[in-house]
């Protein structure tokens, strides 16, 4: 009869133990779950700034390239004013502005140095410049 009574006791420690390695295991599993959602989030906002730099950069680019398609007229004309054209990818964040720059270089006849430069809102509320400095002859 003694014997009975122990065994029943040890029994129910095992159950007991048992119990408590799910709730472990549940507590580890969630956390684990939690971490690589958090990770695919960060993940996901440093692809978005990548592509947002992307799309500025590419926009930059553009607007150089249809610079150096214009006259001395038309050049100077841009001096101070937004890009021709916003890239789609970027049509989508707001407060988007774009700036040409363009001033005649001292001592070379002929030649404009043309600063292309687009600014918009990133992560966090900081502002981004991205800007290319070139020289063309119209």
């Amino acid at each position: 009869m003694f014997m009975g009574v122990r065994t029943a006791i040890h029994s129910r420690r095992r159950e007991g133990i048992a119990l408590l390695d799910v709730a472990m295991a549940i507590v580890v599993v969630s956390t684990t779950v939690l971490g690589v959602i958090q990770l695919y989030r960060v993940g996901m906002d440093q692809t978005r700034e990548i592509n947002e730099a992307t799309y500025a950069m590419r926009a930059i680019a553009n607007e150089v390239e249809h610079l150096r398609t214009l006259d001395v007229e038309a050049l100077t004309a841009r001096d101070g004013k937004a890009f021709h054209k916003i890239p789609e990818g970027m049509s989508g964040i707001p407060r988007v502005t774009s700036k040409v720059s363009c001033a005649p270089v001292e001592d070379a006849a002929g030649l404009y140095e043309v600063v292309a430069t687009m600014t918009y809102p990133g992560r966090t509320g900081r502002t981004i410049e991205k800007s290319v400095t070139t020289w063309i002859a119209p």
